[in-house]
């Protein structure tokens, strides 16, 4: 399963707190969905390697953050971008920080990271449209 950036809008617009609940023990500010699904991801890499771009799977999605599996160890306040397809060739980035890397077995690492920015890339098709229409509003 592949999460479209509409899924992924939906799925953050929905999430809900269950703190009020005497029986929950959730300390997070932001609750969470389990979610298995693949993305693609970017990583900014130090010296002249540049991005490294990677298919991934998620496993946890809330509205401050994200839970992947990786298949190499990842530093701490490194960047990394998931790209949601929006259709036409669009879609949104959603830039994370990384907070802490967890080795699993199988050579796989559990990465959680923070939700820093979402920005919406607009297909070169469509790009021509919006400009217009923006400039005619203004």
């Amino acid at each position: 399963m592949n999460i479209s950036a509409e899924l992924f809008t939906q799925i953050l617009s929905q999430l809900t707190s269950d703190k009020n609940k005497l029986d929950s023990h959730e300390r997070r500010a932001s609750p969470r969905v389990g979610v298995r699904a693949k993305i693609q991801f970017e990583r900014d890499v130090l010296g002249d390697a540049g991005v490294e771009k990677q298919t991934v799977t998620i496993r946890e999605l809330s509205r401050g953050g994200i839970g992947f599996l990786y298949p190499k160890r990842v530093a701490r306040e490194d960047v990394v971008r998931a790209f949601f397809d929006r259709g036409e060739g669009g879609y949104l980035v959603a830039e994370y920080t990384v907070c802490h890397c967890t080795k699993l077995s199988g050579g796989l690492f559990l990465v959680g990271a923070r939700l820093e920015q979402v920005t919406e890339v607009l297909p070169p098709q469509i790009a021509p449209r919006v400009r217009t229409a923006i400039k005619k509003a203004a």
